[in-house]
């Protein structure tokens, strides 16, 4: 046993010793503090690995759930470093990445020769990784991207029909799924916009105008529940134009793309007359040859997406996970909307660009704002930030910014302590509809208001999880994640609440009231009314509160301080509830 980086790690060797598996009545939950857990959990998972180089894993998806910040990706190069020194001893390894970003910082964790691995892309820049994608067949480790793997194992009918997957002619044995595993993807798309692909694609080549002109056909005469089939060569079709950089509107991409998710299977109409009509469906799931399969997702709790892998005839092996507490994590929330609507009328967007100022230049630390893509200047490089936002900022330097879409997996804001999330990530119902769909397993197109309800708020908890963790959120101390703020602009309710307090746990939560909202919500009205009043007496009864804030009657207050987003308003400022009054909770003290 040692420490490495100041945390201790055991070898697999000694785990056993320390970790013997609880062949007593003590279960190994009270026998272990909250940080051994978590390194427990982690030589667990290096013992999985190296049963993926012998070929000893059973056929099913091993699913590793551990927060970001715990160690699952240094536990990933430590299995590849010890097998390196092993002499690369069995059929090879495949690691399946969100972006090819993601491979460097492997790369350089694990030590790995230019001899050693390969990147299988078209992409210019990494197929010259390591020993080039030519040499993809003949290398111990490859990288792929979940994207072009996906589209890969689609085409060729299984993973192991891949040939480029192979090493050496056989099946790689370890495949490790980083982030994020879905069997299938579903998709959304308006037939109106599905219409105007012939015209905004119409410097294609001939083949490709007439599959897309066929599709326009086939829906000429729309009609709920119209089925619409999606040949499986538009795969190469998307990727040829996505990857050519062909400047077209954003939702003929939009399109295509969806498009490209479900090839080769069925898309069903939906609505009720031509402005609304759009077809939802779900895509073809991945071969189940790809099991064993080894999945690393942090959000892995926050969906129920793994409990569905059986209906895509898929088995899963819960791994023990690693889980930090986040009781230094402090949520400030200012219950303003600041989705794209709002971003797009001048008036409110000065409301939020000045609240987010203001809070920046009252500080002097560093801060990470993520927003919809659309407020910014977006590219190939960093995202740019919003121009008016800019001039209102004395030091713009100390700013990071990142869009929904970009603000996952990458640790380049680690040392930012504060984070200011404008509104949510919302994908709309039609977006909502397809995941479940998806997940589902079904491919009917019928997805009920309660599957639609869940994924909504698993996506939510997802990508406010994912937003978060990019800041030092990620360096933890034992069991504890490390310390932050975060701001979150958007519009505030006690469902979204027991969703932040899920996805962090032990964290807290309170009221932030940095602007005055043009229409006063009765939350804001008799939040502002009582710390108002508490500024001048120790106490206050529920009919002069009720008074003051020009409401009558006995249940004026009854829903409102009943709400979780009140309580927490109320505690962030000291004050407590005694009966139909409220005090401050110094002066009750000092009065015991």
């Amino acid at each position: 046993m040692h420490y490495k980086n100041e945390v201790l790690y055991i070898e697999n060797e000694e785990l056993d010793r320390f970790f013997p598996e609880p062949s007593c009545s003590i279960p190994i939950s009270t026998i272990l503090s909250s940080a051994l857990k978590i390194e427990r959990s982690l030589s667990l998972l290096n013992r999985e690995m190296k049963k993926g180089f012998r070929g000893e894993l059973s056929p099913a998806i091993h699913l590793m759930s551990a927060d970001c910040g715990t160690g699952k990706t240094t536990a990933l190069q430590k299995a590849l470093r010890e097998w390196r020194a092993d002499g690369f001893r069995g059929d090879g390894a495949i690691i399946f990445l969100r972006t090819l970003e993601e491979i460097d910082p492997i790369v350089r964790g694990t030590g790995l020769d230019h001899a050693d691995y390969a990147v299988f892309t078209s992409d210019e820049k990494y197929k010259m990784y390591g020993a080039g994608r030519s040499a993809a067949n003949r290398v111990p480790v490859l990288f792929v991207s979940q994207v072009m793997a996906r589209k890969m194992m689609l085409i060729a009918g299984g993973f192991e029909a891949v040939a480029e997957f192979r090493y050496f002619g056989n099946v790689r044995a370890l495949r490790v799924w980083d982030e994020g595993f879905a069997a299938a993807e579903g998709a959304a798309f308006d037939i109106v916009d599905l219409h105007s692909l012939p015209s905004a694609y119409k410097a294609l080549p001939r083949p490709d105008r007439d599959m897309l002109w066929a599709l326009v056909q086939s829906c000429a005469e729309p009609v709920a529940g119209l089925a619409l089939d999606i040949p499986l060569a538009i795969i190469d079709t998307v990727d040829r134009v996505l990857k050519g950089g062909l400047k077209v509107a954003e939702a003929p991409k939009r399109t295509l793309e969806a498009l490209g998710k479900l090839a080769g299977s069925t898309a069903y109409l939906r609505g009720s007359d031509y402005t609304d009509w759009t077809f939802l469906g779900a895509g073809r799931s991945l071969p189940a040859d790809i099991m064993p399969l080894i999945v690393l997702d942090a959000s892995a709790r926050l969906t129920s997406r793994y409990k569905q892998l059986r209906a895509h005839g898929m088995n899963v092996v819960d791994l023990e996970p690693a889980l930090l507490e986040y009781s230094r994590l402090a949520f400030h929330w200012c219950d303003l909307a600041a989705g794209k609507t709002a971003l797009r009328n001048a008036a409110q967007r000065a409301i939020i660009y000045g609240t987010i100022a203001a809070l920046v230049n009252s500080k002097t630390e560093d801060f990470l704002i993520v927003i919809a893509k659309d407020a910014c200047g977006s590219g190939d490089g960093p995202v740019a930030m919003p121009k008016e936002l800019h001039a209102l900022l004395t030091d713009p330097n100390r700013v990071r910014v990142t869009s929904w879409g970009r603000h996952i997996g990458t640790n380049e804001y680690r040392d930012i302590p504060n984070v200011i999330i404008v509104s949510a990530y919302n994908y709309g119902d039609d977006g909502y509809d397809a995941l479940a769909l998806a997940a589902s397993g079904r491919r009917d197109g019928s997805v009920s208001k309660e599957e639609r309800r869940e994924e909504a708020a698993s996506a939510f908890m997802h990508n406010v999880y994912q937003a978060v963790c990019r800041s030092r959120v990620r360096q933890r101390d034992g069991a504890l994640a490390g310390a932050a703020n975060v701001y979150l602009i958007m519009k505030d309710s006690d469902q979204r609440r027991e969703q932040i307090v899920r996805a962090f746990p032990g964290c807290s939560i309170d009221v932030w009231m940095p602007c005055t909202p043009s229409k006063k919500t009765k939350h804001d009205l008799v939040l502002q009314t009582l710390f108002a009043i508490m500024k001048r007496q120790n106490s206050v009864s529920f009919n002069a509160l009720t008074a003051a804030c020009g409401g009558r009657g006995q249940s004026y207050l009854t829903k409102v301080v009943k709400t979780e987003r009140f309580k927490d308003g109320i505690q962030s400022k000291g004050i407590k509830r005694v009966g139909n009054s409220f005090h401050r909770q110094l002066e009750m003290a000092a009065a015991a």
